[in-house]
């Protein structure tokens, strides 16, 4: 049952890849984001990357300290996509409508792509040490 639901998680994943890619490919010449906060994805994307390789090295070696570093930078991701809805919504933001709704898309994206990998992070704790928090349905990372 965890390799299935690990499997969903990897096939969202990818979906979210996709999202990018078409977002992107839409938008092209023209960038998805406006320069003021190019920085912010860009962390973002780089923290997604990072959790993606901590994963495949999680389902090879099933090493669960790597499952608690997935969940940190999801913290971090999580405080980044925050601080682009924070940018979107304040009284500076003068970008066009199309603009504001690729930037939350994309930050969304992004945001739900570590959020999977954390979901695949528990699933291996799960594998690896049985635990199971019944009441919230979670694993104790």
């Amino acid at each position: 049952m965890s390799a299935l639901r690990i499997s969903s998680s990897l096939e969202r994943m990818g979906d979210m890849a996709e999202h990018l890619a078409q977002l992107a490919r839409y938008r092209f010449p023209e960038k998805v984001v406006p320069k003021t906060i190019r920085p912010t994805f860009k962390e973002m994307g780089a923290l997604d990357i990072g959790m993606a390789n901590m994963l495949v090295e999680l389902l090879k070696n099933g090493d669960t300290d790597l499952a608690q570093k997935i969940r940190d930078e999801d913290d971090k991701v999580d405080a980044l996509h925050l601080s682009v809805f924070e940018t979107v919504l304040s009284d500076a933001w003068s970008q066009e409508t199309e603009t504001t709704v690729d930037a939350t898309l994309a930050s969304r994206y992004l945001e739900r792509f570590a959020d999977h990998a954390v979901s695949i992070a528990k699933k291996m704790v799960y594998l690896a040490t049985g635990e199971w928090n019944p009441q919230t349905g979670s694993i104790q990372l």
